[in-house]
């Protein structure tokens, strides 16, 4: 049986009274936001490199393709805990450190 891909359909209309200000106010947000994303997913992407414990947790969790807010409800885990480790700018508690492995089937290596 062959796969059929669903096309997207892109639909252009113009903006409801209101939608435009509300429109231009949440692409101010995000390009204000934008700046501290992209140094978070830069520390992020250091941190996994870290031949460390948590440098591998760091991977597993990455790899397990949880968001932080699926992964916390999953592991009673703050989200900004998860994050703020993510990034290196943060520690974890054994047991929380634990969890996070079990949730994410982290099978511990070697550090040499």
């Amino acid at each position: 049986m062959q796969r059929q891909e669903k096309q997207s359909q892109r639909i252009v209309r113009e903006f409801l009274p209101g939608e435009q200000e509300q429109w231009e106010e949440t692409v101010a947000k995000v390009e204000a936001e934008l700046p501290e994303i992209i140094e978070r997913d830069r520390l992020t992407q250091e941190a996994m490199k870290e031949p460390t414990v948590s440098g591998q947790l760091r991977c597993a969790i990455c790899a397990s393709q949880l968001s932080y807010t699926k992964l916390a409800a999953k592991t009673k885990v703050d989200v900004i805990t998860i994050s703020e480790f993510m990034c290196g700018r943060g520690t974890l508690d054994s047991d929380v450190f634990s969890r996070l492995a079990e949730v994410c089937k982290l099978q511990l290596t070697t550090i040499l």
